[in-house]
């Protein structure tokens, strides 16, 4: 075989080789980024007249120990993630912000996922009680000033992809 030959071959296989790692770290980022939101329910926002405008992922805490821990202790919450507390009745419910790092905005749902009321920036770290007038069913833990970012107003509701 000539050296010609041996070349092109060993440039078959660098490139071979240069593609098959490019896959390999590529993959490797879509699997992290599942791995990231594989135990989020995918959920959209409606506004009243039905057309979905904004979609993100939330954690769901729908277990009193869930419910009790929340999002206390973590250091930061990514821009399209949030939690829906999920309560078992439906009543005056309010949040606090013991041991939350992470200043939020509260939505406050009624049992046919529509927002009743919206509590925006509310501090870290302290155990003043929100809670909004109207009894609620669910309540959603976003990332502060997401609300008014993303358009998310009282009356829009929410979907839940199953």
């Amino acid at each position: 075989m000539s050296n010609r030959k041996k070349k092109r071959i060993n440039q078959k296989q660098i490139l071979f080789l240069f593609v098959f790692i490019c896959f390999l770290v590529a993959g490797s980022f879509y699997y992290l980024d599942l791995k990231r939101i594989s135990h989020l329910k995918s959920a959209e926002f409606l506004n009243p007249q039905g057309v979905a405008y904004t979609k993100l992922f939330l954690e769901i805490a729908d277990t009193p120990d869930k419910r009790r821990t929340g999002l206390m202790y973590r250091q930061e919450l990514p821009l399209d993630q949030g939690m829906l507390f999920k309560f078992d009745e439906t009543e005056i419910h309010s949040i606090w912000m013991k041991n939350t790092y992470v200043s939020l905005d509260l939505l406050f749902l009624n049992s046919n996922l529509k927002i009743l009321g919206i509590i925006e920036k509310v501090p870290v770290l302290n155990e003043v009680s929100r809670k909004i007038d109207q009894p609620s069913k669910y309540v959603i833990e976003l990332n502060a000033g997401t609300s008014e970012k993303r358009g998310i107003k009282v009356g829009d509701t929410l979907k839940l992809q199953p």
